[in-house]
């Protein structure tokens, strides 16, 4: 048992350094508060990040260190003519093969211009298959969700699907160290180190105890019951050539609080058309859930989010023709009726 443990925190330390680096913005937050959390100065803070006045928003993300990790990232290669495959791999210390793995249909010769994905360190592909999530990827991985998108570069998640090819870099027992030899040594006073580690160990038990297995139950979206003002199916109503209503239009005043249905990882939070401000979360058993017409969005894109948590705020944006919430819920890519899976 006591080596599982072991094992169990040299995975989820990193991740924990990682989140130690920075800090996203919630509800409620002030600079004096946070400068406190992670025994700081506000002046200390407002010089990382550059900050002008006290004032912060709601999922800003705040550096804490002037040191950053040294992660392997998939970075985007333009071909020129002197390049080749061998000499690529020797550049970046990688496999040929792990090279053909990131850029699939990639062949033995490489053409001018051509673009590539290359890993700065050595690592590993899997390949996304019906029913995966990046959450379930990233924990049977070691990795946080955060550090799995990020890593891949992935800025919109919704293009996350089937036959997708993701990186996994490789952790080795030299990191491993460095992360247990960070947490023991410093030239800090006894005092700080001391803060700090607690502040870690904290935010490593905090992650975990926000780890949810896949379940059945589904929260209704918003904190009151609302109208229904427009049902799952086939509707007189065309929207941009489309009459089929993949969703449920619930009707309630701008302003009120969205609630995540279900805890996963958020794969979309920006303009998405006419969905306006949108939110998707992507759930462990593969299914995805998406709210739409947003006047406010309070989440980021790879922020896990727990059952309950408010994703924004009801609006009347995109193509809407007054507040409400289109809520849908989505099994591998294919929308069903959400009336089925929610109470009643």
């Amino acid at each position: 048992m006591a080596r599982l443990l072991f094992i169990a925190l040299l995975n989820i330390l990193p991740w924990a350094l990682a989140q130690e680096a920075n800090y996203t913005v919630r509800a409620g937050d002030t600079l004096m508060g946070i400068a406190w959390q992670f025994d700081m100065t506000v002046a200390e803070l407002k010089q990382l990040n550059a900050l002008s006045s006290d004032l912060i928003r709601v999922g800003q993300r705040l550096r804490l260190s002037t040191e950053q990790a040294d992660e392997a990232v998939l970075q985007p290669y333009t071909v020129s003519s002197q390049d080749s495959l061998t000499g690529l791999a020797e550049r970046y210390q990688i496999e040929v093969a792990l090279i053909k793995e990131l850029n699939p249909g990639l062949g033995d010769t490489l053409t001018e211009g051509m673009k590539l994905r290359l890993p700065s360190k050595p690592g590993r592909t899997i390949t996304m298959v019906a029913g995966d999530s990046l959450l379930s990827l990233a924990l049977q991985n070691g990795l946080s969700p955060e550090e799995l998108t990020r890593v891949n570069g992935l800025n919109d998640l919704g293009a996350a699907s089937p036959g997708l090819v993701l990186f996994i870099p490789e952790r080795t027992a030299t990191d491993n160290t460095a992360v247990l030899t960070a947490l023991s040594s410093s030239a800090q006073p006894r005092e700080r180190l001391l803060s700090q580690q607690r502040s870690l160990m904290n935010n490593v038990v905090e992650q975990l105890s926000r780890y949810e297995p896949p379940g059945p139950e589904y929260l209704w979206p918003l904190t009151v019951k609302g109208r229904i003002s427009s049902p799952y199916g086939r509707r007189n109503l065309s929207v941009a050539g489309n009459t089929f209503h993949a969703g449920l239009d619930i009707a309630v005043p701008s302003g009120m609080p969205i609630l995540a249905t279900r805890g996963g990882v958020v794969s979309r939070a920006a303009w998405g058309g006419t969905y306006g401000y949108v939110v998707y979360v992507d759930h462990p058993d593969g299914s995805q859930t998406r709210y739409a017409h947003m006047s406010r969005i309070l989440v980021e894109p790879g922020q896990f989010v727990s059952q309950g948590e408010n994703l924004g705020l009801v609006g009347n944006t995109g193509a809407s023709t007054g507040p409400h919430l289109h809520f849908e819920l989505r099994f591998n890519g294919r929308a069903v009726d959400p009336i089925a899976y929610l109470p009643q």
